[in-house]
């Protein structure tokens, strides 16, 4: 695993249906435009958001971008990015403070003080 000094995060809306489906872990990927150069490692901060009232509800997931998938078919300009529900502060090395998405599930230390 690969340890970073920083990863980006993205706060992004999702309508209702696609919000519920990833919250019960039914949806396990996101397609958007890649406007923002999403990266393995990066942080999608997901909110609720209906668009017809044009409101967001207070509802949040927070998710890491695990593989990327952009081609093979993919309309120029989409991106499909797997993820999987994390906590942001597990993102940080126990040890050493530092913000890390080298991580593993079992211990909460960068790779450098594994």
């Amino acid at each position: 695993m690969k340890t970073v000094d920083s990863f980006r995060i993205h706060n992004i809306k999702c309508w209702p249906e696609p919000f519920a489906a990833l919250e019960r872990g039914d949806k396990t990927c996101e397609v958007r435009k890649n406007d923002r150069n999403y990266r393995v490692g990066d942080v999608l901060v997901i909110n609720e958001y209906y668009p017809d009232a044009t409101f967001v509800t207070g509802c949040t997931l927070t998710m890491l971008v695990t593989h990327i998938t952009t081609g093979f078919g993919l309309p120029g300009g989409l991106v499909v990015m797997s993820v999987r529900p994390v906590k942001l502060k597990d993102m940080r090395c126990e040890s050493c403070g530092r913000l890390s998405h080298g991580y593993d599930d079992a211990h909460t230390h960068c790779e450098d003080c594994l």
